[in-house]
């Protein structure tokens, strides 16, 4: 690819991030007020000043604009839980996880709305990368490796939410590292293969 390519490439890359951050800015600004079920294209396409036929081309419908901000965000979030808690120990991960969940109006708004069901079908793909690193390091087998993942996930991400509903996430947020950490690392110890 020469360097005209890799130009017109990036620029039509964020063309497309504008426009998907548009429209999922705009979905949001309208769930303050309406419920997502009662949104229209046709609504969210004259807020967000785009044609349907632009809208058309990233998403197949409002349902679609959800499940993908949905599937994204709980991609990020559980690459970030997985580095911090077990199988990197990246102490940069923990202040970027804060950060996401908690440190951006996007997360923020994401973990507020009961629509945006942050344990919706992308839960059902379990990342057996972790489950492996479970496996390998404890005495859990794969499918009590794989029950452990969908607690450490509905966990943390319940408590992210029901600190927002609380409106106490400010304050708590440092409580919540601790508290989870404790939680998962004190229950593995059990299992260490090391302790065996």
């Amino acid at each position: 690819m020469n360097k005209s390519d890799q130009k017109i490439t990036r620029k039509t890359d964020r063309r497309i991030e504008f426009t998907q951050s548009l429209i999922r800015d705009t979905l949001f600004d309208l769930m303050e007020t309406t419920p997502v079920e009662k949104i229209t294209v046709s609504r969210l396409c004259e807020e967000a000043c785009i044609n349907r036929s632009t809208f058309y081309l990233h998403y197949r419908d409002i349902q679609d604009v959800v499940e993908q901000i949905t599937k994204n965000y709980y991609s990020e979030v559980m690459d970030l839980v997985n580095k911090t808690l077990l199988t990197e120990k990246d102490p940069n991960a923990q202040i970027n996880l804060n950060n996401l969940v908690f440190g951006t109006e996007y997360g923020i708004k994401i973990l507020r709305h009961p629509e945006v069901f942050i344990f919706g079908d992308q839960h059902k793909q379990v990342d057996q990368n972790y489950v492996n690193y479970l496996v390998e390091n404890t005495t859990l087998s794969s499918r009590e490796a794989s029950y452990l993942y969908s607690f450490i996930t509905y966990g943390l991400m319940g408590m992210a939410k029901q600190m927002l509903i609380n409106n106490d996430y400010i304050e708590m947020i440092d409580q919540m590292d601790k508290l989870y950490r404790s939680i998962i690392e004190g229950g593995l110890k059990q299992y260490s293969k090391k302790l065996n």
